[in-house]
């Protein structure tokens, strides 16, 4: 044997079972009726980290702040309705690594402060094929490495803004595990989707052929979508 080569003892079968069991996580369920949960905050302090809430169709007001590495994911196709009540932000991701995906998102508050559909203060999250309509802010981000897209802006004060160090389109690496994913393209933005607001698409492949500037920062959406995908 070298130096440098290590021999870790065998795991038995059972062993194995349950590492493999506790890193896949579980899946819980909230809806109006007959779910474990009625309420996604009380889902999300209920789960532990890497589980999946899954939430069915249906408007949930609620202020939601997602503070554990967990997936947040609306039912496929239905698309439930995350309604702030006009107070502060209607979802605020505070963990690194966690995901949400699925939701239509309004009725943040309307400080300038920040009062958005979306906060995003953590890193490397995903937040990909949301509508967010009707906030101060679509998606207000302060954190680093998170992936932004396939989302639908439309009819915030404004749409994006990025203090931070993100990636506001999916880019030539993009994968198919979701829907989503199959968008060679980034955001829709309902104030650049019109030649004199700056989005072009010579082509006719519903990208935009010029970059979004995002405000706050450096960052761009550097392929827009010139129609919407959700809405």
């Amino acid at each position: 044997m070298s130096n440098h080569e290590i021999r870790w003892p065998a795991l038995g079968l059972a062993a194995t079972i349950v590492l493999l069991v506790a890193s896949a996580g579980s899946t819980v369920f909230v809806c109006k009726e007959g779910c474990s949960f009625a309420s996604i905050q009380e889902a999300i302090d209920s789960s532990i980290e890497g589980d999946t809430i899954e939430v069915l169709n249906g408007t949930y007001s609620e202020n939601l702040y997602l503070n554990k590495r967990l997936t947040l994911k609306g039912e496929a196709g239905e698309m439930p309705m995350i309604y702030g009540g006009g107070r502060a932000s209607a979802i605020v991701i505070s963990a690194d690594g966690a995901v949400l995906e699925g939701f239509n998102v309004t009725g943040s508050g309307h400080c300038g402060c920040g009062d958005s559909g979306i906060k995003i203060q953590a890193n490397n999250c995903t937040v990909r094929g949301n509508i967010i309509r009707n906030n101060r802010y679509g998606i207000y981000a302060t954190g680093k490495n998170n992936s932004i897209y396939g989302n639908d802006l439309i009819g915030n004060v404004a749409n994006a803004y990025d203090t931070g160090e993100n990636f506001w389109d999916l880019g030539p690496e993009g994968s198919s595990s979701s829907p989503w994913d199959m968008w060679y393209g980034g955001n829709y933005f309902g104030d650049f989707d019109q030649d004199e607001e700056g989005c072009r698409d010579e082509d006719g492949d519903r990208i935009c052929d010029r970059p979004h500037n995002i405000s706050g920062g450096a960052n761009a959406d550097h392929h827009p979508l010139a129609g919407p995908i959700l809405a």
